[in-house]
């Protein structure tokens, strides 16, 4: 689901999540900005240090299990 950005707490930044194009429950990257193509979800916390507008950074691993 999609929100509304002036819908964020103050302080507080979004993330998107896009999803591979095989399977899109499994999550590729995540990006500082809009994902248009293969959108996932969206993170909300206070903003990661040194993750410029507009970059994506690979998931590489992860797992819904601790």
């Amino acid at each position: 689901m999609r929100i509304a950005t002036e819908t964020l707490p103050k302080g507080k930044l979004w993330y998107h999540i896009r999803h591979t194009d095989d399977d899109w429950s499994e999550p590729a990257s995540l990006k500082n900005g809009c994902v248009v193509v293969n959108f996932c979800g969206t993170f909300i916390c206070d903003p990661i240090i040194d993750f410029p507008c507009g970059e994506e950074l690979e998931i590489t691993e992860w797992s819904y299990l601790n």
